[in-house]
């Protein structure tokens, strides 16, 4: 399990295959928020459950990580006027004989399928690495 600075916290896999996720969300003003929330989250694609608590202000979502990812999900929840609050961003340097070989698409699509990774770009030029996570 991972927590970032934010409360976004992931857990590794299940025996089933299923991960989860709590998700900070932001914009909520009543019940009837994190309702929608739910039902748009429940309808992705491997969404196995979601739940969205208006008290706590924190989407809880079990889901499939072949079939969806976290940046999904929280594109989902900004596609219905929500946020997610905010995310943690790292960098670092990563030494050639240590990458993967090929263009940089291959290290980046590798770290995006890491937990909670929403989006990575590497910088050949510089051999660094920027990732974001949720």
């Amino acid at each position: 399990m991972s927590t970032d600075t934010n409360g976004t916290t992931t857990t590794a896999p299940t025996a089933d295959g299923s991960e989860r996720v709590d998700l900070p969300i932001t914009g909520m003003s009543c019940a009837a928020c994190a309702r929608t929330i739910e039902k748009t989250l429940s309808k992705a694609p491997g969404v196995r459950s979601a739940n969205v608590n208006f008290a706590t202000s924190r989407a809880t979502v079990e889901y499939d990580p072949g079939a969806t990812k976290v940046g999904d999900l929280v594109s989902q929840i900004r596609d219905v006027g929500y946020g997610t609050a905010g995310g943690a961003h790292a960098e670092f340097i990563v030494d050639a004989s240590s990458r993967p070989s090929g263009a940089a698409g291959t290290l980046e699509r590798r770290l995006e399928r890491l937990h909670g990774v929403l989006a990575a770009s590497f910088d050949p030029a510089w051999h660094a690495v920027s990732h974001l996570r949720t």
